[in-house]
């Protein structure tokens, strides 16, 4: 093993690595020679909440996987006091996007073996010399990563992904750097920065605040595009989204940390003050753009879910119909020979002479000098509709020679070259919506004073008696630890929903890591309950403090938990009393 690895040892301050393999890199790493002491998650809403009540020397985020999400992770870690050193394990193509973002301190590219780790565990400064951490900026349950803008003061507007150089700045416009205020309107100064854009900030924060773009290149997620450079096209635009700025400071600042895509969808749309409007276009595929498509990956999906709860109103906008091979909707539509296919089929005029009863094309009765000559009966057809009439026409195929009376229809996709019957495609249908009136009422109701979603709540009591049978089965006595994390409430009160389940999280670890009996840890309504087979409650009385001052040393809030240590027999005469 490395130096670094010894030297973040020696910190006290452990590393997070957050990560789809987060359970092997831990345990790799907490099998090494080396004490190496290490948080590892796979979930990016742990994570997220970790940060936010817990220092840690180093980070470790693994890009490499199937969660992109993770990539939100960043802007915050570039927030916190005292910053830790950031690695990020990322794939070749994505190394130089993540490169360039201010909170990353080291990339390492494609794949390696675990050991490599190593190379990302650069410790932070040493414990003795790191400030007190600030008070994390949890003030509910829905906790932005960027800190709320002043409502009453001008337009908070992040340039994307720099500013252009200016002395001019409307007189009502303050632009903000990358992860410090959550931005009121994204202007966009480069071309093909949608990508880049989504990893940078919160998804709610780029789903649903206005984008200006700036460069012409960025229509397809832009809210409003100006062909004026510089502040000049900013102050022009800033004219145009200032209706959706003050919407959308009407809403609750929770909606833009919030998971839920059903919400996201509704605050974009309540922020503009719209539905969906499909456009037709025929440079795509499907020729019916809606934009909403490009930012949500499920978008017909989020958007079923919100007309089943009357959010939104659908209407048809329009029915298509698609290649069967590739979905494509620009399709070739031609009249073919039905023997062979070809397009080089001509329509002709068919002649009836009433005197011999003949019928075929007008060419096999005109001459070279015009007269019509009957080719059966070979007399001479002078007056319409005395001498003959024109009952039709019939197709003739110039290839084959095949004659019908109606051509076929085929069609051609242009996209991918498939051709078929008309018959053999795949109808589409297209919804434009409408926002249903309540749309701001349940966006203020479903963000205020509702609390973070929760573990499940535990049957106490059943967790015990069927704890209670295992151990009789196996004759062994045993001892369960309570511990209520907030007895008094004073740490959600002062921290929120989040503060408290990232204490919870951090002392769950410290009890796997430091008991020293095998426990089976389970959550409930006040905390955590710690069952141990074969552990004497003296010994957990007497190892209790360590324990404790070990969780508080890693964690940035203040907490008093209550402890209660119950020994075998009292727990077996409370579940007795179907306590």
């Amino acid at each position: 093993m490395t130096d670094n690895v010894t030297q973040i040892a020696s910190l006290g301050l452990p590393t997070l690595v957050v990560s789809d393999a987060s359970e092997q890199i831990e345990s790799a790493l907490g099998s090494s020679e080396t004490t190496f002491r290490v948080t590892a998650l796979s979930s990016y809403a742990e994570a997220n909440s970790l940060i936010s009540s817990s220092r840690f020397a180093s980070v470790i985020v693994d890009l490499r996987g199937s969660k992109n999400e993770f990539a939100l992770l960043l802007p915050r870690l570039g927030n916190l006091s005292p910053k830790p050193h950031v690695t990020v394990l990322a794939s070749a193509q994505m190394a130089d996007t993540v490169r360039a973002m201010p909170a990353v301190d080291q990339v390492l590219e494609g794949i390696f073996d675990t050991a490599d780790l190593a190379k990302a565990a650069v410790p932070a400064a040493p414990l003795e010399e790191l400030p007190e951490p600030e008070t994390p900026g949890i003030e509910g349950p829905q906790t932005p990563q960027l800190e709320n803008p002043d409502t009453s003061g001008p337009v908070q507007v992040l340039m994307f992904p720099r500013a252009f150089s200016s002395d001019f700045m409307p007189e009502d416009v303050s632009v903000v750097a990358m992860g410090t205020v959550r931005p009121e309107a994204i202007v966009l100064t480069e071309e093909g920065v949608a990508r880049k854009l989504s990893m940078s900030l919160p998804k709610a924060v780029v789903r649903a605040t206005p984008i200006i773009d700036l460069t012409g290149k960025n229509r397809d997620i832009a809210d409003y595009t100006t062909t004026l450079k510089g502040a000049a096209g900013l102050e022009e635009a800033m004219h145009h989204i200032r209706p959706m700025v003050d919407r959308m400071r009407d809403l609750p600042d929770a909606i833009f940390m919030t998971e839920r895509e059903d919400d996201i969808l509704l605050a974009r749309l309540v922020i503009r003050n719209q539905g969906i409007d499909p456009i037709l276009r025929p440079d795509i595929e499907s020729t019916v753009f809606v934009r909403e498509a490009l930012l949500f990956e499920d978008f017909e999906g989020v958007a079923k879910r919100l007309v089943d709860r009357k959010l939104l109103k659908s209407q048809v906008f329009m029915k298509t119909n698609c290649c069967p091979a590739c979905d494509s909707a620009r399709l070739l539509v031609r009249e073919e020979c039905r023997a062979c296919r070809s397009t080089n089929i001509n329509e002709v005029a068919i002649i009836h002479h009433f005197r011999c009863g003949t019928q075929a094309p007008e060419s096999d009765f005109k001459k070279d000098n015009g007269v019509l000559e009957c080719p059966k009966c070979m007399n001479r057809l002078d007056a319409f509709s005395v001498d003959y009439d024109r009952p039709g026409s019939m197709m003739i195929c110039g290839d084959c020679g095949n004659e019908t009376g109606e051509a076929a229809i085929g069609i051609k996709c242009l996209d991918c070259g498939v051709h078929n019957d008309a018959a053999q495609m795949k109808p589409k249908v297209h919804y434009k919506y409408v926002l249903a009136d309540t749309a701001m009422r349940h966006l203020a109701s479903a963000f205020v004073d509702s609390p973070t979603q929760a573990r499940p709540q535990t049957d106490v009591g059943a967790v015990l008696r069927n704890f209670c049978r295992e151990m009789d089965s196996a004759r062994s006595d045993f001892t369960v630890l309570l511990l209520k994390l907030d007895p008094t409430g004073a740490l959600r009160q002062e921290h929120g929903e989040r503060g408290v389940r990232g204490t919870t999280h951090l002392v769950e670890r410290n009890l796997r890591e430091t008991l020293m009996w095998d426990a089976k840890i389970v959550h409930w309504a006040g905390g955590l309950i710690a069952l141990l087979p074969g552990a004497p409650s003296a010994a957990v009385d007497e190892e209790l403090p360590g324990i404790i001052a070990e969780a508080r040393r890693n964690i940035a809030l203040n907490f008093e938990p209550q402890i209660s240590v119950l020994d075998g027999a009292k727990v077996r005469n409370m579940v007795r009393q179907n306590v």
